[in-house]
Formats: structure tokens, C-alpha cells, sequence
């Protein structure tokens, strides 16, 4: 397969690489903006099969647009997050809410390394039958896991230390989530109100230098499942996260789209390997949320290729939650309950955003 090359006008060289700036035409119809005047989305060009995929704004996305206008706007939170890159950082004072976040964070962990295990409930009697059946199933999966490529494929990426799906389960974190600035970058990227997914902290232990990496290690876009085009995600770093520790690495969506156009066959969910990433790109175009606690990134990982948790020596702390248009949301609700209405009332806003 051969390079492909991209030409002046589609880069420019940045301190991090060289990134694409122009916008590039998706593999799906995403939002790039409405008129205002006129209240349509934009329509995007045919792809090279024939196929032309095409959006209109219909009379509930206008009103969600329009209900969500009430935000208190900042003007540090505008235009954050430029079409062409899908992607931008945020230093750790850029939200007032993070601080609290990442004590909350350090927190839980603490406390998940010290939980003494669950005592075992009281056995039931027990069926000869079933027990010698349960006892084949047994050894039967302890012969499979000792092929040393399916144990690796089922090792545990990272753990999900704390996944709240109420207010009162973890406050720092919807405060930081539901926050007027956060909200205000997810509503202006997604073009209207879209819908919070339950937030997760994840624990990611150094693996050494031996790895083999699998499954969300390697280049991917969004997910096999579902037909989530866009997304607004954001991610923040709850430790010191260098190298070592695995830090979240993508590529900017004007660039990813190049790749997914190169690549044969590509669809959402697909992994890809380094190596075969590389015959595109070099390592060098590659971005990185590194740095101290509180570090910020909000990314469109449905529009860029992304991996992350290839921590070698350090362990890595991180908080993630994503907002998705309300028609692709189908599992990984939050809950509103007696402290978010003690919280935030009838915001119309955040109702929108957490429905009922």
C-alpha cells in the first residue's frame, strides 16, 4: 500500500506536530454548524461510492438548540474547539471545579486499594449434578487460559474505580460535568443540548515494558457498536501522567480522516496497530494529555484515532465522561435525584442534559 501525502495548503506546522487545519469530508454526517438564518445543518458532499449522506435539522433538534441557549456564557469558553481538529487542551485553571474533582479522585482510589473484600454469602445446597458440570466448565476454562494469547487478550485494560450514576454518588465530579464552561464547550461542539453519560474514573496499573497491547491500546475511532458519530469527550488527568504512565495520545480529526480514507475497509470500532499507522503518519503528529493534575482534553473520538492506558512504569489516574446527541443514547444514563434537584432545580439546561 503506498503513502499517502498531504498537500501545503491542507497542514501547517505546529509545536506539536504537524496537524491538519483544512476540513475533510467524514466517513458520517456530522454537525458542522448551523444558519442560523435559515436553521439547517450543513449538508456534507457525496463520498466517492455515489453515497451522499446528508442531515437536516428536524423541529426537536431546533428546540433543543434553542432551550439550550439560557447557559451563562463565559468568554474564556469561546470557540475552544476549532472544527478541523476535533480537539482542545485545557491548562488546570481553566475550570474552577477541577480542583475539587481531583481530591475527590485521589480519594476514591485510596480507598479502593484499602476495601477488604466482600464476606461470602451463605451457600445454598448444592445439586451433585450441577456441581460436577460447574466443575468440567471450570477446567475447561482453565485449560483455555493458558494460551498465552488468549490470556493477554482478556487482561484487564484498566479498572473502573468509581462509575457515579446519581449526584450524591460522587458531587466534585457533576460539578465539574454539569459546570457552565463544560457546558458550554459541549453544546457549542454538538450544536445543541446533548445528553451527559455516566462519568468513570479509571485506574490504569503499569503493565512493564513487555506489553502487549490489545484493545483500546491500539489506534482506534469511536465504537463498533451503536451509529455515535460525534461526541464531545473530555478527559482529565487526576495524577501526574507522563510517558510511563500511558497518557490519552491521538491524532486530530483532518488527519485521522486521511488515514480512515487510506486505510482499506476501516470501520468504527476498528483496530488498528502502530505499525500500520505509521506507514501514514510518524509518531511526531501524534498528541498527548501529559502534565500535572488537572490537566484537560476535550476530543471528538469518534472523529480521531486514538489510544491510551499503555502504561509501562506509572500508574495513571483519570477522569472521563461524554456528552452524545440524545438519539444515540441507549445505555450509561445518569440519574437525576434529590440532590441534583437540590443542586440545579428545573435548569432548563441541565435537564436537557440529564433527562428524566
Amino acid at each position: 500500500m503506498e503513502n499517502f501525502k498531504l498537500s501545503d495548503d491542507e497542514i501547517v506546522e505546529g509545536d506539536r506536530g504537524r496537524i491538519v487545519v483544512q476540513p475533510t469530508r467524514s466517513l458520517y454526517n456530522c454537525w458542522l454548524g448551523a444558519d442560523e438564518d435559515k436553521g439547517t445543518s450543513a449538508t456534507m458532499e457525496p463520498e466517492e461510492s455515489g453515497q451522499v449522506l446528508a442531515e437536516t435539522e428536524s423541529d426537536v433538534d431546533r428546540q433543543r438548540r434553542q432551550r439550550a441557549s439560557p447557559i451563562s456564557r463565559r468568554p474564556e469558553a469561546e470557540h475552544l474547539v476549532e472544527e478541523s481538529k476535533g480537539y482542545a487542551f485545557f491548562s488546570p485553571g481553566t475550570f474552577s471545579a477541577v480542583a475539587g474533582a481531583v481530591i475527590f479522585a485521589q480519594k476514591a482510589l485510596e480507598e479502593s486499594r484499602h476495601q477488604e473484600p466482600k464476606p461470602d454469602k451463605k451457600r445454598p445446597k448444592i445439586d451433585p449434578l450441577a456441581a460436577a458440570m460447574t466443575f468440567a466448565r471450570h477446567l475447561l476454562k482453565e485449560t483455555r487460559s493458558q494460551d498465552p494469547k488468549l490470556k493477554e487478550s482478556k487482561r484487564r485494560v484498566r479498572t473502573g474505580i468509581l462509575v457515579p450514576k446519581i449526584y450524591e454518588e460522587a458531587p466534585p465530579v457533576f460539578d465539574l460535568a454539569l459546570s457552565d464552561e463544560i457546558l458550554q464547550i459541549a453544546i457549542d461542539y454538538m450544536g445543541e443540548a446533548p445528553v451527559l453519560l455516566t462519568p468513570q474514573l479509571w485506574w490504569t496499573e503499569p503493565e512493564g515494558p513487555t506489553a502487549q497491547f490489545r484493545r483500546s491500546q491500539l489506534f482506534h475511532r469511536g465504537r463498533s457498536k451503536g451509529n455515535q458519530r460525534r461526541q464531545a469527550k473530555f478527559l482529565f488527568t487526576m495524577n501526574d501522567v507522563d510517558e510511563a504512565s500511558g497518557p490519552f495520545t491521538f491524532l486530530p480529526a483532518g488527519l485521522s480522516e486521511k488515514i480512515t480514507r487510506a486505510l482499506p475497509n476501516y470501520k468504527m470500532g476498528d483496530l488498528v496497530s502502530d505499525e500500520e499507522m505509521y506507514r501514514y503518519v510518524s509518531p511526531a503528529d501524534t498528541l498527548r494529555l501529559v502534565g500535572p493534575p488537572g490537566i484537560g482534553l476535550m476530543v471528538d473520538t469518534c472523529r480521531c484515532f486514538h489510544y491510551g492506558a499503555r502504561a509501562r512504569d506509572k500508574e495513571r489516574l483519570m477522569l472521563m465522561f461524554q456528552f452524545l446527541r440524545p438519539e444515540e443514547v441507549f445505555e450509561n444514563r445518569v440519574a437525576r435525584s434529590t440532590a441534583f434537584y437540590e443542586k440545579f432545580g428545573d435548569d432548563p439546561v441541565r435537564s436537557l442534559v440529564i433527562p428524566a
